[in-house]
């Protein structure tokens, strides 16, 4: 995640972004295809969230407040 989209105060992501593009999946009005559009969505909107692999080393130890590091986060 570029750096700019993380919070100088606290080391997290403070916006996301999720961009559909129409020209995919949104012509097909199957039951199948609603449902594969929906997963997609909340599996990126947990990106968002910050479950991201290029956010691991910044994830913070609540007993400590230090940063894990991403040899610290079991994936």
């Amino acid at each position: 995640m570029p750096s700019h989209f993380l919070s100088s105060l606290f080391p997290r992501p403070f916006m996301g972004h999720i961009q559909f593009n129409t020209a995919y999946g949104f012509a097909d009005d199957t039951e199948f295809n609603f449902r594969s559009q929906i997963y997609t969505t909340l599996h990126e909107m947990g990106h968002v969230l910050g479950f991201s692999s290029g956010l691991y080393a910044k994830w913070i130890n609540p007993s400590t407040n230090a940063e894990l590091g991403a040899a610290n986060v079991y994936t």
